[in-house]
């Protein structure tokens, strides 16, 4: 065969299968389409939205995909919509029956350990993870379990005090803010320490929690008795002492360090609470 002929033959076939292509691709918009539509009711059968869009380009209606229409019915649609929900919620119902078999099956193996998360999650952010983590998920990883035993034990050998240090001073001005309607008055101290009485209802009631830098470090008794956490530092006792020594003066420097009061957290705006450190409605509930 001549190859002009050749060509030509190649050429037609091509074109041919491309306005195939092109014709199945634009079938939806076909004129002599005759299956039954049913435009979207969002955006009125234009497939386009009309309303207001922030950090998107497009335009098309995101309902319908831009086509501006459904091959089923809203009534059709409504009922797969019910379908897939309680597809859904009976998987969830599983899901959360197998949680709580292994949940109770963790609570048979280390009770006393999440006892002991649950009991000290109000002061503590770890703690209080694990505790949530253990009832999402019905247990904890090795590694969490882990953790969670080294801090019980921390805990468990704190309980020989490290130091008796007179924190009366700072006790006396969280009960005067208590008395004076705060329901949990903290006092901030020196660099970054922190002191506040443990839940009445707790284990440790009229104890006085500490914190540095946000993070439990130990308690001290009414009588006194510090308590410090392993992790807590040698320097934390020594701080601690030097903070009981002049409290008010710990609470003044807090708050020209941070900008804070000393005593409820705030920034201070007004140049002489800036001076001082505290905020003066802080001063009068504090008795300072």
């Amino acid at each position: 065969m001549d190859e002009n002929k050749l060509g030509s033959h190649w050429d037609s076939f091509t074109e041919e299968a491309d306005r195939s292509w092109k014709a199945e691709l634009a079938s939806d918009t076909l004129p002599n389409d005759n299956r039954q539509k049913f435009p979207c009711v969002r955006c009125g059968g234009s497939g386009t939205y009309h309303g207001v869009r922030l950090h998107q380009k497009e335009s098309k209606c995101f309902t319908c995909k831009g086509k501006g229409y459904f091959l089923t019915s809203q009534h059709d649609r409504d009922k797969a919509k019910k379908r897939r929900e309680s597809k859904t919620a009976e998987k969830q119902a599983v899901k959360a029956k197998e949680i709580k078999k292994k949940f109770n099956k963790f609570i048979g193996k280390h009770k006393a350990l999440f006892d002991f998360l649950l009991a000290n999650s109000g002061w503590s952010d770890f703690a209080d993870s694990l505790t949530k983590s253990a009832i999402k998920w019905g247990g904890l990883t090795d590694g969490q379990l882990a953790s969670a035993y080294r801090m019980k034990k921390s805990c468990e050998k704190g309980k020989k005090a490290d130091a008796v240090i007179d924190l009366s001073p700072i006790r006396t001005r969280l009960t005067t803010a208590k008395g004076n309607g705060l329901k949990k008055p903290k006092l901030r101290c020196g660099d970054n320490f922190s002191f506040s009485f443990a839940p009445d209802k707790g284990k440790n009631p009229d104890f006085l929690y500490v914190k540095k830098d946000g993070d439990y470090v130990g308690k001290i008794s009414p009588k006194g008795e510090w308590f410090g956490l392993n992790y807590s530092k040698e320097a934390n006792t020594k701080a601690m002492i030097e903070i009981a020594k002049n409290p008010l003066d710990a609470t003044i420097k807090y708050g020209q360090l941070t900008g804070q009061c000393g005593c409820c957290g705030r920034l201070l705006t007004n140049h002489k609470s800036i001076e001082r450190g505290i905020g003066p409605i802080c001063a009068e509930n504090f008795g300072f």
